[in-house]
């Protein structure tokens, strides 16, 4: 039987008269050599080998598409910038101070993998630019 690494398998040892089965999960590769050395030899039967069937739980996708990533790019490039909030027709550019509304969503733009009405640090949406007004300190 073929094993692999991540596999459980049930084997029991033929010598010895009472019929306990074990149980193990093989973890690395020295586990995995030392299993399959003994089942070569006659001491040992291997009964069953399971695979896990894995399965994607969660995953972290882009709330941006490239084209909305670069317009947002665009339009905080000489702002300093702290979050992004999305509204269902506009776009709030803020700091600890101002906000900057951005009406209308260019017609192409639809943000369709961001919350609205919640506020995005620029981490979050995975953007950001040269903020040219920072030593300024102004929005």
């Amino acid at each position: 039987m073929d094993i692999q690494i991540g596999d459980r398998i049930t084997y029991k040892c033929i010598n010895i008269n009472k019929e306990d089965l074990e149980v193990e999960i093989i973890k690395d590769n020295i586990m995995l050599d030392d299993y399959k050395n003994r089942f070569e030899n006659d001491f040992w039967e291997l009964l069953k080998v399971e695979r896990p069937n894995y399965s994607v739980i969660e995953e972290k996708k882009d709330l941006l598409t490239e084209e909305e990533r670069e317009f947002l790019n665009i339009m905080i490039k000489f702002y300093v910038i702290t979050h992004i909030r999305f509204n269902d027709t506009d776009i709030d550019f803020l700091n600890n101070e101002h906000t900057v509304s951005y009406l209308d969503y260019p017609v192409n733009l639809n943000f369709n993998n961001v919350k609205r009405h919640k506020r995005c640090a620029l981490s979050e949406l995975r953007i950001g630019g040269i903020n040219k007004c920072m030593e300024y300190g102004t929005l």
